[in-house]
């Protein structure tokens, strides 16, 4: 793929999208985008529904309990579609 990149731009790309690189790539940036949007929403529904800040530190502690049930379920659901 390297000396591909250093004669042609276009047959690198064509090299990538063959060899999965580029769907590779992609993967994992959704699924860095998908965990931190996530993230973010169970911190504004916590953030929203506490009344004092204790009781919001105490809330962020269980997000990652949250996040990891979600993926148990998402790969759950993966392994019968």
């Amino acid at each position: 793929m390297t000396s591909s990149a250093r004669r042609c731009y276009n047959e690198t790309i064509i090299i990538a999208f063959k060899g999965g690189y580029f769907g590779a790539i992609i993967n994992i940036a959704l699924a860095v985008f998908g965990v931190s949007i996530l993230f973010l929403i169970l911190y504004f529904y916590f953030w929203m529904n506490s009344s004092s800040e204790a009781q919001l530190m105490i809330n962020i502690e269980q997000i990652p309990l949250l996040m990891i049930g979600y993926g148990f379920g998402a790969s759950f659901v993966a392994m019968f579609a």
